[in-house]
């Protein structure tokens, strides 16, 4: 259980690069936040003070925390889905939130197609594959079937006897 009291616990031993601060912070993030997608925040806080420092223009980056908001959303989905009956939450709260809300609205093979779609929509807007020039190969086409020579000397003679052969 969280609690702010635990900072001030003589008797509490953590194992943390950070101590008992960086158990609570990382607990919020993992547990109530997006769960794994959440390190994109370091990514994020690590830009900013790149940009900060730099004295760059705050505008790519507020478009490049945009595109990791959405990001961390969907994985936090993606993962609360694939990995639902894990002990571990691995799309946090948020993701398990939105996973049963939408299971309840579209249910597992509806959210199994939403995610399939967005993914394959990301896929189309960001890289625009040409399709024009798609050749489709059949890689068994050189292979040639043994003929079967069951019928060969058979002839009609053969499967009907009162038929007689005209010379």
């Amino acid at each position: 259980k969280f609690s702010w009291g635990m900072l001030l616990q003589a008797d509490l031993s953590v194992q943390n690069w950070l101590g008992r601060l960086g158990a609570i912070t990382s607990n919020a993030f993992f547990y109530w936040g997006f769960g794994l997608p959440s390190m994109i925040f370091v990514v994020l806080l690590i830009r900013l003070g790149l940009d900060l420092v730099r004295r760059k223009s705050l505008i790519p980056f507020a478009i490049f925390a945009r595109n990791s908001f959405v990001i961390m959303a969907f994985s936090s989905l993606l993962l609360e889905f694939v990995f639902r009956r894990s002990d571990f939450t691995w799309g946090g709260a948020f993701g398990e939130s939105t996973c049963f809300w939408l299971t309840n609205f579209i249910g597992q093979i509806g959210l199994f197609f939403l995610l399939l779609f967005t993914m394959g929509a990301y896929i189309m807007w960001r890289f625009n594959p040409n399709f024009d020039n798609l050749t489709f190969s059949n890689p068994l086409a050189d292979i040639r079937m043994p003929s079967l020579d069951f019928f060969k000397g058979m002839e009609d003679n053969d499967i009907n006897p009162k038929k007689k052969k005209s010379t």
